[in-house]
């Protein structure tokens, strides 16, 4: 299971630099809030560890994880939603 003090294996800044993803080993993505530095979400997104993330340069809603199976899943890290896979 992931820890809380999990080392991340990627990170990524939202276009408005308000919040900074990471990406662990464990297949968790967490959203925190940069000035703060509050966890504002926690998502399991994969299966296997996170290989790269990657934030929409034109929607600070949308990010993009990379598993280490191959699978790109895309998120709304508002809601936590997984908006799709690929």
């Amino acid at each position: 299971g992931a820890s809380g003090d999990e080392m991340p294996m990627s990170l990524a800044f939202s276009a408005d630099g308000a919040r900074l993803a990471s990406g662990g080993r464990y297949g968790s993505v967490r959203v925190w809030h940069v000035t703060t530095g509050a966890l504002l979400r926690t998502i399991q997104a994969h299966t296997s560890f996170v290989t790269s993330l990657h934030c929409s340069p034109t929607d600070s809603r949308r990010l993009a994880s990379l598993g280490g199976n191959g699978l790109i899943r895309v998120w709304d890290v508002d809601s936590g939603e997984r908006i799709s896979s690929f």
